[in-house]
């Protein structure tokens, strides 16, 4: 079986051509994905899927696949999520259990405007999924004034469901806040700061402990 579609979309961002084929034989389903958009291949599937034993094996490679995709699942915490993300999964167990594993995959220029604080950090740098979830391994995080800081911890999930938090972010004259009247009439303004900030707890009750002290106003 072959499909195909000319346009097709994720979260409202563009992913392009679409092809999917599967074929069938002594009990397995040989199934491989791909995706062309602007000249370039962004993400190739690969699974074995054996219905008699529910059993899925998935490698998914992605080069310079568009972080937009996972908005959906993040906007509690992001109102903007763009940029790209390399490496390799792989998915394989029963359908109902999956165990995801990572291999080389990163962050490349991955913005995320942080909900709460109204600023945008640009990320660089490895991270790893796994069951527990996607964890951010030392990234080097920026903003759009110079300021620089590293990304830790991890979104976490069980079996992909009940996300939370659990990321630290320590920054050096880092943009931390940018919040106007009409964003929050109580407490408002743009402020840079050095020190240390934990986002933690289930998405729909977030936790933010700041450490800091601020360094100039804008």
């Amino acid at each position: 079986t072959d499909l195909y579609s000319e346009k097709t979309e994720i979260s409202g961002q563009p992913v392009g051509r679409l092809d999917i084929a599967s074929t069938y034989e002594n009990g397995n389903i040989h199934i491989t994905a791909g995706n062309i958009l602007d000249d370039m291949r962004n993400f190739d599937l690969i699974a074995d899927y054996k219905p008699a034993a529910n059993n899925l094996d998935a490698t998914i490679t992605l080069d310079g696949l568009n972080a937009g995709y996972a908005y959906p699942l993040l906007n509690s915490v992001f109102c903007e999520l763009d940029g790209r993300i390399d490496g390799k999964l792989r998915l394989h167990g029963p359908l109902n259990d999956l165990d995801i594993e990572s291999e080389g995959t990163r962050f490349n220029g991955v913005g995320a405007m942080v909900d709460y604080l109204k600023v945008k950090y640009i990320a660089h740098g490895p991270i790893h999924i796994d069951n527990s979830g996607l964890h951010f391994d030392e990234v080097d995080l920026r903003d759009n004034k110079g300021g620089r800081g590293t990304l830790t911890g991890a979104v976490t999930y069980n079996n992909f469901k009940n996300l939370g938090t659990d990321i630290h972010i320590h920054f050096d004259s880092m943009e931390a806040l940018n919040l106007t009247e009409k964003d929050n009439d109580d407490f408002y303004g743009n402020i840079f700061g050095t020190g240390n900030v934990s986002i933690t707890g289930p998405l729909n009750s977030i936790t933010i402990d700041a450490e800091a002290t601020t360094t100039k106003a804008g």
